[in-house]
């Protein structure tokens, strides 16, 4: 994702979406580069009466309508800043995935938009299919409060020790090159319990110790400056303790680009973003 040239900017004018734009102005401050404030519309369905449609609406008018909200949203949340407005009519993640594959974008930033005690429950459907279909970097977070989380001076990447290890934690480090801050490659080791007459000591020692090699190599083969951690335990809650102590300002995770969709429905990324404590970063 580096060097970032464009950070693309979905804007629904949803308090989640005002909440991060801190963050979209830092990230652009940081990497000197524009921003792309793409806005999806879609059409209301007119009412039927006995004698035609009770609303007619014209395209071109609900398109202006959109294109003046937007305009409205970039005085408001962005005086100053350099942006471009795009407006779109189509599903949110139609619209977004389309600019991805024809403009290409370095990094995409938006909130999850999951609303009340949902939140907790589920990421925003948007969120959700965006983290699927798209491959570039997405910026996300569950809560105002994690919003803004800078500067970036600790930076969590957790490896799964999988074929996308090697090129998840290179992107990291260059990442954490540009910040400045200080990297930790983490790995939570999850196994499954063994049958009773099964030395498990000698097991999971032998695993454990494995897991320890394989961390290590991917830093020392790649020359790749960070702390190591390794622990036992679920994924999604070994990332949320590890990024509490670490006052980590940024989690970073891969998507399982590799393994496809089997891979998407059974990771834990939906878990890790809803509780981590900052912003993920997920690529």
């Amino acid at each position: 994702m580096l060097p970032v040239r464009q950070i693309l900017f979905p804007v629904d004018f949803s308090q989640p979406c005002r909440d991060i734009v801190p963050t979209v102005i830092e990230l652009a401050h940081f990497y000197k580069c524009p921003i792309t404030l793409l806005h999806a519309y879609e059409l209301p369905v007119a009412f039927y009466g006995d004698l035609g449609p009770l609303d007619v609406l014209i395209p071109a008018d609900v398109q202006t309508a959109h294109e003046a909200k937007l305009r409205n949203f970039a005085v408001d949340y962005l005086p100053g800043e350099a942006h471009q407005q795009i407006v779109r009519q189509g599903t949110a993640v139609e619209v977004i995935h389309d600019f991805v594959k024809h403009n290409g974008t370095d990094l995409l930033v938006m909130p999850t938009s999951g609303h009340g005690p949902l939140r907790r429950l589920l990421l925003g459907s948007v969120t959700a299919k965006v983290l699927h279909d798209v491959s570039c970097p997405v910026w996300t977070s569950a809560h105002a409060a994690q919003s803004l989380h800078w500067p970036v001076r600790n930076i969590l990447c957790a490896v799964s020790l999988d074929e996308e290890s090697v090129p998840l934690a290179k992107a990291a480090a260059a990442i954490a090159k540009s910040f400045g801050a200080r990297l930790t490659l983490f790995h939570a080791a999850g196994y499954p319990h063994p049958a009773i007459d099964v030395d498990y000591e000698h097991y999971r020692k032998q695993l454990l110790d494995e897991a320890t090699q394989k961390l290590q190599a991917i830093r020392w083969d790649n020359q790749i400056e960070a702390s190591i951690v390794l622990v036992e335990g679920s994924a999604v809650m070994a990332i949320e303790q590890q990024a509490k102590e670490l006052n980590a300002d940024l989690v970073i995770v891969g998507r399982g680009h590799a393994q496809g969709a089997v891979s998407r429905l059974w990771s834990d990324l939906y878990d890790v973003i809803r509780e981590s404590p900052c912003p993920v970063l997920s690529i």
